[in-house]
């Protein structure tokens, strides 16, 4: 006998005649079965078969898929989501132009036109005081 889960698979010693309603008339016998065990079953199906000298075993629904493979699959999501909000991040500060001392790389204070540029965004440093 082989479970999974609910479901319920077995070959019989001898065959068993097919019971009475079934489409197939005659005498048809069967010696594999499949069926399913309700869920709320509150007998002790387990110790009945094995008291009767059935071989049973058993398998999980869900296969166990390791320790790697778990811990990949729970921190893919969030490694996925911090790389996205890196990139963004790093994208609107060069958008902005955070980091450059001149909206104007090219045009830097020794420049010439950089010169004029400076000036006439800050006017006080073009004036000079003499006593």
């Amino acid at each position: 006998m082989f479970s999974r889960g609910d479901t319920i698979e077995g070959v019989l010693r001898e065959p068993k005649p097919v019971p009475e309603g079934d489409s197939s008339a005659g005498t048809a016998t069967y010696q594999e079965f499949t069926t399913e065990r309700p869920t709320f079953a509150q007998d002790d199906l387990l110790g009945q078969l094995e008291g009767s000298g059935a071989v049973v075993s058993a398998t999980p629904l869900t296969d166990d898929r390791g320790l790697l493979l778990n811990l990949l699959i729970s921190l893919a999501p969030m490694l996925l989501l911090f790389g996205f909000w890196y990139w963004l991040f790093k994208r609107s500060r060069k958008a902005l132009g955070a980091g450059n001392a001149s909206p104007h790389p090219a045009l830097t204070a020794g420049h010439p036109a950089g010169r004029v540029i400076y000036a006439a965004q800050n006017p006080l440093s073009a004036v000079r005081c003499t006593h």
